[in-house]
């Protein structure tokens, strides 16, 4: 299976930035929308008396549609906001603060109305219910302008985890290896046009369906988990939704009435909000076939791993851990796979005619098996990290795996310091394949 040219696949630390910066945008329109309120409200306990059932009911609508807590035919501003940012701001920011700045009268909100809708009452009670709704709202007033002020200012960045595929996994039973290679391909390409379609003028908008919980996208949250599925380790379909957290609320970010816009009220806000969700929608098309494309970097080790009818080879682990014969137990099964992995590539770049790198990568995976001084913990992530520069030494060419290859190498000489035979294997590396990165 061909591997996606790396050239055509857009930085997605680059798109983070690029979520980062739409959601930016927000801050002025939602500020805008809280002095909006802000002003209705001001201008109620100007000019409205609370007299009578008919001005009771009209503060209670007003309160309700910025601060009620709970959903309906009539969702205030407060929940909208909050449900369209859901899962794209952590529990400490929260939903932009707007449930921090206004909750407490949104508390009481849902108390008032639970006691008027229960039923006829004395004219004490009214008078009770008529002075706390005046004191809500002279509350909520200035609550809503400094809201304003803060958002105005600045707005809180959106949690953007960046998230990798598992080095090992393997296919489920029943998988057809075939199948899942040509799905994944198809999945990339598929994401590079939509990126490219999403970055043209003339962009038909996200392009989804209604679903059991709303609508969601055929693609990034069907077709592309889909086939992550596949996957024995949830960690291959977990990795990728959460690196895409976030993007299923995208829909509430368009330009239509229940989610964070008011298309009556600002009709102006149709150009900003299309922005948004272009910048937006790009930054999650980028993160996603990215990650795609380490899944296909990675097939040919799962492929490895995932192969059915042969038995393990021998794998010997020395120092503390003892040594695992052909029947390789579950608590050592991830060392084990990272050893033959290891040892597969070194047979590729041996073929290649690298006989002194092959060399060199064997040393130094022996120098951490051998290594005593390691804890165990720390053995296996050095092999892992001795597993990252085989796979460069054997694709050189590939920016993504020598990044990964420095990273890694970085850690295997932070290592070498507790061990002399590491430290004489890492320089031999250095002296050997120390031109490669």
């Amino acid at each position: 299976m061909p591997l996606t040219s790396h050239a055509e696949l857009p930085d997605p630390e680059v798109a983070r930035q690029e979520i980062r910066d739409a959601f930016s945008e927000l801050g002025p329109v939602l500020a805008k929308q809280a002095r909006a309120h802000a002003e209705a409200v001001r201008r109620f306990l100007e000019r409205r008396e609370l007299r009578g059932t008919e001005g009771r009911e009209e503060a209670l609508r007003l309160l309700m549609d910025i601060a009620d807590q709970t959903t309906g035919s009539r969702s205030s501003w407060q929940l909208r906001v909050g449900l369209a940012l859901r899962g794209s701001f952590d529990t400490v920011t929260g939903s932009v603060g707007i449930y921090e700045a206004i909750n407490p009268v949104g508390g009481e909100v849902y108390t008032l109305r639970h006691y008027m809708e229960g039923g006829p009452a004395s004219r004490h009670q009214q008078q009770v219910w008529t002075n706390k709704m005046r004191a809500l709202l002279a509350d909520l007033h200035p609550r809503l302008i400094t809201l304003a002020n803060s958002l105005a200012r600045s707005f809180p960045a959106p949690l953007l985890p960046v998230r990798h595929p598992p080095k090992f996994a393997r296919l489920q039973e029943g998988a057809f290896v075939e199948e899942v290679t040509e799905k994944l391909a198809a999945c990339i390409d598929e994401g590079l046009r939509l990126y490219a379609s999403a970055r043209r003028s003339g962009w038909p908008g996200p392009q989804r369906e209604k679903g059991p919980n709303g609508r969601w996208d055929l693609v990034f949250d069907g077709r592309f988990p889909t086939v992550l599925s596949s996957f024995q380790q949830y960690e291959v379909f977990g990795g990728y939704t959460d690196a895409i957290e976030g993007f299923e609320n995208i829909g509430a970010l368009e330009f239509q009435e229940g989610g964070l816009w008011d298309p009556q009220a600002f009709p102006e806000d149709r150009a900003i909000a299309d922005r948004i969700v272009r910048r937006v929608y790009c930054g999650y098309a980028a993160i996603a076939v990215n990650y795609l494309a380490e899944v296909q970097e990675l097939m040919p080790r799962y492929l490895g791993l995932s192969e059915q009818g042969k038995r393990r080879d021998g794998v010997t682990i020395y120092g503390n851990v003892g040594a695992l014969n052909s029947e390789v137990n579950n608590s050592n099964l991830s060392v084990a796979d990272t050893i033959n992995s290891i040892g597969r590539t070194i047979e590729a770049v041996a073929d290649h005619g690298h006989a002194d790198i092959a060399a060199a990568i064997r040393a130094l995976t022996e120098a951490v098996q051998q290594a005593s001084e390691l804890a165990e913990d720390q053995r296996a992530a050095l092999l892992d990290s001795v597993a990252d520069v085989a796979d460069a030494a054997v694709a050189p060419d590939e920016p993504r795996r020598l990044n990964r290859a420095r990273n890694a190498m970085a850690a295997i000489t932070a290592a070498a310091g507790t061990s002399s035979q590491l430290a004489q294997a890492v320089d031999a590396w250095h002296q050997i394949g120390g031109h490669l990165f």
